[in-house]
């Protein structure tokens, strides 16, 4: 600055960032908008079957998981996943802990739509803070998410003692 009055390079620095921040959220409702509305079509058989083929992934790594879990008594985990599509996921942890209480967090709405007609499941858009999980899955999400630092933050805070984020 050509000034030699620092109150006013503070007051433009403090413009330039408040013009920056409400830029960065509406960057962020566009792409929320993007992901509820335009990210993908309604699910397919493709996606069943691709979805069936990564349940044995799931299953390969968390057997050792679910055998302590049952050796131990624990008949009704608390799990969520974020990004939980239309719920295969979720619908597979059901079969095995039939009392489980599963939530996820979804934002495509055609996804949302088919999980509550193939499951019964309602999924929020926003992840629940308000309860603490045993396991939070989360597969391939982090790349869409604005802030996954910060999300990952939540998630650590969200887990009971014992508790287990897992994700690729």
């Amino acid at each position: 600055f050509p000034s030699h009055d620092t109150s006013l390079a503070v007051c433009v620095c403090a413009r330039i960032a408040a013009l920056s921040l409400i830029q960065t959220l509406l960057e962020i409702v566009k792409l929320k908008k993007y992901y509820v509305e335009d990210y993908r079509n309604p699910p397919t058989w493709e996606n069943y079957t691709s979805g069936q083929r990564k349940l044995n992934y799931h299953a390969a790594f968390l057997k050792p998981l679910f055998d302590d879990w049952k050796k131990q008594g624990k008949t009704s985990p608390v799990i969520t996943e974020v990004g939980c599509a239309f719920g295969m996921f979720l619908r597979w942890v059901n079969q095995i802990f039939p009392a489980a209480s599963v939530s996820g967090v979804e934002l495509t709405e055609s996804f949302r739509r088919v999980a509550r007609s193939l499951y019964g499941y309602v999924f929020t858009h926003e992840f629940d803070t308000s309860k603490k999980y045993d396991l939070i899955a989360s597969y391939k999400v982090a790349e869409h998410q604005t802030n996954p630092d910060q999300e990952l933050r939540k998630y650590a805070l969200a887990l009971k003692d014992d508790g287990i984020v897992t994700g690729k």
